[in-house]
């Protein structure tokens, strides 16, 4: 024995049908969610903002530098931090911040330089993992 009735018609007598209001669905991408959980990750928000940080300075080394890098001041070896040399200088007497602002471009070559090999033998050997495909370098 049933306990409920069908709900065929559920209307009041006398009173228009209303139309019910249609839920919005948001739509979203996968990239859209991946970006919005990066950005829920504060260090993982730190580490990329220090990365473009170190990026920038790179980049635009010949601008940030206070002193040149190579220039040598020997009156002034092993000199603390002072107005003129924010960092100190080292044994020869050279900048140690703009030495550190260089270093940051050199760093970031080495680094790119290695990715770039990494990607070239990566795409150059995959072929060889598919014995059905036809490479022009198989190990």
């Amino acid at each position: 024995m049933a306990l409920s009735t069908p709900a065929s018609d559920t209307s009041v007598p006398g009173e228009a049908a209303l139309p019910l209001p249609r839920a919005t669905v948001r739509v979203s991408s996968l990239w859209r969610d991946a970006w919005r959980r990066l950005l829920r990750n504060k260090l993982a928000v730190a580490g990329g903002v220090a990365i473009v940080l170190l990026c920038l300075i790179a980049i635009f080394a010949d601008f940030l530098a206070p002193q040149s890098y190579t220039k040598a001041n020997f009156g002034r070896l092993y000199e603390g931090p002072s107005r003129e040399y924010p960092l100190g200088t080292d044994q020869l007497g050279r900048d140690v911040l703009s030495r550190l602002i260089y270093g940051a471009r050199v760093s970031m070559l080495v680094g790119l330089g290695a990715q770039v090999i990494i990607v070239l033998i990566g795409v150059l050997s995959a072929p060889c993992r598919d014995s059905s495909a036809v490479a022009p370098i198989c190990c």
